[in-house]
């Protein structure tokens, strides 16, 4: 406000015979104005709140500021009245040679004041370079000032990075960056260091952190579900798809809706074996005997239980790549039309198969809705860590692990916390946001050391390379093995 008033005053005021009086107070005034907004305003984004402009290293910091701006002030206000009043050329020089000479005792100023602040942060840091450690051997005497600056623009870079990376950790592609760093650091400090002792998790305990104890993620896929419930609550009929890569979470997607509508769902794991092998599942739910049983008696079973939806998982495994791979699907198509059944058939498929289904069998299946299902965030998927750990009753110990400081997206208080919100990081950009491949991944970093503890260690990770070699055609078969339960 100061600096807006006084500029508009000076051109307001114009006196012809102090002209040059004029011209040195608007440059005097201006430099201590902006200064002191300078200050003021790197101060108040430096402290991050009320609480940051307190204190013993808030004094340290505002002090600092001060005796940069007043040497700013200076070298800014020479050069402005040497323009003004001597030419510009020469003089600049000689201002400029004047002030670079000031530099040098300004810096050592600077290094004193900080010189044991510096030294005590560094003394805070988990991790710090080994050439780092070696300057801070010297802390008195001159060659604590070149340590002490050494030490300081360490810590400078170090909250530069820190900085960048919390701004970028809401945006995935910061997520995923900082994941990959990780990665890399994790994987030089194992080639560093021998194998952290111990035994890989027993299959029980395996099976158990995969399979889970039933305890449903209402937070996962909210406008999804709301969706397919909106279905449901409407009483339409038809066939809805719910579509997602495998181990995307379908089954636990249709598990959340036969409790949404626990006395009205029928939810069936579509068997192997075909259509015949469905039909015998869906007669021996509804309570009724195969082949006796007539589309009438199925109608009559449906309303007389209420039922409103039917949900199918695992829905592709009616079909193969294969000539006739398809039958099986037209069959249940044809069955599903003579039922003529008021229920909403919901089918999960994997996203995969789907797009090979739906091109080949688009006409047969009247489809009413098609539900993608995103990928899981990385605080989804930490959740389903912590939750699966928690039903196990085990405790992770994540002290083994040595992760980049720079890389913290948030202020955590402890190594262990740290270790911690960089794994599930880890874990979440390898998986690829798959919460099934989140739990192996997860499964394969535990080991049990001879004391019975669990400690958290790098996976190892299968190397790509391996199938850089193979023919586009080995490629091919893999990629229908791996998309079709029958292959």
């Amino acid at each position: 406000e100061w600096l807006a008033l006084l500029t508009i005053f000076f051109k307001a005021v114009e006196f012809d015979a102090l002209q040059d009086l004029e011209k040195a107070l608007s440059s005097i005034a201006h430099w201590l104005l902006l200064a002191w907004f300078a200050v003021a305003l790197i101060n108040a984004i430096a402290a991050r709140g009320v609480a940051g402009l307190s204190g013993e290293r808030a004094g340290l910091r505002l002090r600092s500021l001060r005796l940069i701006a007043a040497w700013l002030v200076l070298l800014g206000l020479g050069l402005d009245l040497a323009e003004t009043y001597l030419g510009q050329a020469t003089v600049h020089e000689g201002v400029w040679f004047l002030f670079k000479l000031l530099a040098l005792p300004l810096l050592l100023v600077l290094i004193a004041m900080w010189r044991s602040e510096v030294f005590r942060q560094l003394a805070l840091e988990p991790q710090v370079p080994n050439w780092i450690k070696g300057a801070l051997q010297h802390r008195k005497g001159l060659r604590s000032f070149a340590s002490a600056a050494i030490g300081g623009a360490y810590l400078i870079v170090l909250r530069l990075q820190q900085q960048f990376f919390r701004s970028t950790s809401e945006l995935d592609w910061g997520r995923r960056f900082q994941a990959t760093l990780y990665q890399r650091e994790l994987a030089r400090e194992a080639a560093r260091k021998d194998t952290i002792e111990g035994t890989p998790i027993d299959e029980a305990l395996r099976a158990r952190l995969l399979k889970g104890e039933g305890k449903i993620f209402k937070t996962v896929c909210k406008k999804e579900f709301e969706r397919l419930t909106s279905l449901v609550e409407q009483d339409n009929i038809g066939v809805a798809a719910v579509v997602a890569e495998r181990g995307g979470g379908k089954t636990t997607f249709l598990q959340r809706l036969a409790t949404e509508f626990l006395d009205e769902t029928l939810l069936l794991d579509c068997p192997f074996g075909g259509f015949e092998a469905l039909h015998e599942a869906l007669a021996e739910a509804l309570g009724l005997v195969r082949p006796e049983s007539t589309p009438a008696d199925f109608r009559a079973r449906a309303e007389e239980t209420g039922l409103k939806v039917i949900a199918i998982d695992n829905f592709q495994r009616l079909s193969r790549p294969a000539k006739g791979g398809f039958l099986d699907m037209d069959r249940l198509a044809t069955f599903v039309r003579g039922l003529e059944m008021p229920v909403l058939w919901v089918v999960a498929v994997d996203s995969a198969a789907w797009n090979y289904i739906r091109r080949s069998r688009a006409e047969r299946i009247v489809l009413m809705e098609e539900i993608q299902l995103p990928p899981w965030t990385e605080d989804q998927i930490g959740n389903l860590l912590d939750l699966r750990c928690e039903e196990v009753g085990i405790t992770p110990n994540f002290s083994e692990l040595m992760l980049p400081q720079q890389v913290d997206a948030v202020d955590l208080e402890t190594m262990a916390e740290h270790n911690r919100a960089g794994f599930r990081r880890l874990i979440w950009h390898a998986s690829g946001a798959n919460p099934a491949i989140a739990l192996r991944l997860w499964a394969n970093s535990l080991v049990v050391t001879e004391d019975g503890e669990y400690v958290v260690r790098l996976a190892e990770q299968q190397a790509a390379k391996e199938l850089d070699g193979v023919s586009p055609v080995g490629l091919l078969v893999l990629r229908v093995i791996a998309q079709f339960d029958w292959a």
